[in-house]
């Protein structure tokens, strides 16, 4: 453990410091796990005092529900320790396993997810936080090289951003917005949300769509996808009352087009980035057929 961090764990009653290695948790921080004689912790360094402040608001309302980590006060009593221009929270670690697809309880991450948005909807003193994937930005970075370059799925992805541009989708909840598999902890039958650098108002539907894409078998048979998702419905709903297929199914589309412009972005245009892209699109095609019939079939 480097003399930095010492000197910011020192700023927390958190007992004789034991260890302290990094890890891997979340996307928008660094992290390292802290052993001390009293608990485990997690140090992340993350973005700046706004996604502090906002990160605690939200740990500290969900706490009830045991559904996320507590981040820890400093003996100053906020919820960040600046060092160097660095911003750093404290939280407290979850023990937790390995994710496996298919043990996942949907009706349980249905209803966790809805425990999220429905206790985020009044808490005052979030700072919203810039949406870094707008599809507009995304599609003037990568706009002429689609057009000049020769791709398989070019013509559909061309349709589909065109179509994803003509969605309207009103904002009826704070979202985490980057709420993949990556972003969840798994102990037992409990799930755990991390990670909140990305919260901004958005529709609900967006963080389902998110979760949902990552979550899912895709090479599941079409009728062990849809009960998957109607497991996922029925714990969402006991929650939070707002689910509408049609408007899941647009933000399916949506966040397979944002993800597949950001690949391109970071990436580029190669062999193996093509391959990925049909690949993505071939989940999305299936998903999206799952959808369009059970959609037709409640109608």
């Amino acid at each position: 453990m480097g003399r930095e961090d010492f000197t910011i764990l020192n700023e927390y009653s958190i007992g004789k410091i034991l260890s302290a290695s990094n890890m891997n948790q979340g996307n928008t921080s660094n992290a390292k796990l802290i052993n001390t004689s009293q608990d485990k912790y997690i140090l992340r360094k993350i973005k700046d005092k706004k996604q502090a402040i906002t990160e605690y608001l939200i740990s500290k309302k969900l706490l009830k529900h045991q559904i996320t980590s507590e981040i820890l006060l400093s003996k100053n009593n906020l919820p960040f320790v600046i060092k160097n221009s660095g911003i750093y929270n404290l939280q407290r670690y979850i023990e937790h396993y390995p994710i496996k697809i298919e043990e996942i309880n949907f009706s349980i991450l249905g209803e966790t997810i809805a425990f999220f948005h429905s206790e985020a909807v009044d808490i005052k003193g979030i700072y919203e936080q810039e949406d870094r994937f707008l599809l507009n930005r995304l599609w003037k970075e990568v706009e002429h090289s689609i057009q000049s370059i020769e791709i398989k799925i070019k013509k559909q992805l061309v349709e589909l951003i065109n179509e994803c541009f003509n969605y309207k989708h009103k904002s009826n909840c704070y979202i985490h917005s980057d709420l993949g598999i990556w972003n969840l902890l798994i102990n037992k039958n409990k799930i755990y949300l991390i990670d909140f650098g990305e919260v901004r108002k958005g529709n609900n539907h967006f963080d389902i769509a998110a979760i949902l894409s990552s979550t899912l078998k895709m090479n599941d048979e079409d009728y062990q996808i849809i009960t998957n998702i109607n497991e996922f419905r029925d714990g969402y709903l006991k929650k939070f009352n707002d689910f509408d297929w049609s408007i899941l199914r647009e933000n399916l589309n949506l966040w397979f087009t944002r993800g597949m412009l950001a690949l391109i972005i970071n990436k580029g245009i190669n062999q193996a980035t093509q391959e990925l892209l049909e690949k993505i699109m071939d989940q999305r095609n299936k998903l999206d057929g799952i959808l369009m019939d059970h959609i037709k079939k409640k109608r």
